[in-house]
């Protein structure tokens, strides 16, 4: 199996640094991020693409007729979860978009890392014939090959 190349390309350790060190600087302006465990994400009620436009039409009514919204509502934080949502949803986006490419490009550059290991296993099973020494690597290697039992 002839070793393929379908992506060359380096990453220096500096840049490596420097995005690490951007991601710390996003992580530190998005401090107010959370995770949730999967149940307490069950919990929740769910805001999709077509909620999105509900979530807005209420805020503007609540906005237009504050007289049918109880004292305990309130309509500012209302107001400022609709606008971080909006402001996140947009970095969401991006985010997404780069987190892709990151899969695509590992996943491209695995496979020719792959491609390039078979080759070299390729080559190392016949050059053990000639070279005994090697029948330790050899077997190393073939333990990716094995299968394990139930």
């Amino acid at each position: 199996m002839p070793m393929k190349n379908e992506l060359s390309a380096q990453f220096p350790e500096v840049d490596q640094e420097a995005v690490h060190t951007s991601l710390s600087d996003i992580e530190s302006k998005l401090g107010f991020l959370i995770s949730l465990d999967s149940d307490e994400a069950k919990q929740l009620a769910k805001m999709g693409s077509k909620s999105a436009d509900f979530v807005h039409d209420a805020l503007l009514t609540a906005r237009e007729h504050t007289e049918i919204l109880p004292n305990t509502f309130d309509l500012d934080e209302f107001g400022n979860d609709v606008t971080l949502y909006d402001a996140l949803q947009s970095i969401q986006i991006r985010v997404n978009e780069l987190a892709k490419k990151i899969d695509d490009t590992m996943t491209l550059i695995g496979s020719d890392c792959m491609y390039a290991a078979l080759e070299v296993y390729g080559l190392i099973n016949l050059a053990v014939k000639t070279n005994p020494s090697l029948k330790p690597t050899v077997d190393e290697l073939k333990k990716r090959f094995e299968r394990r039992s139930r």
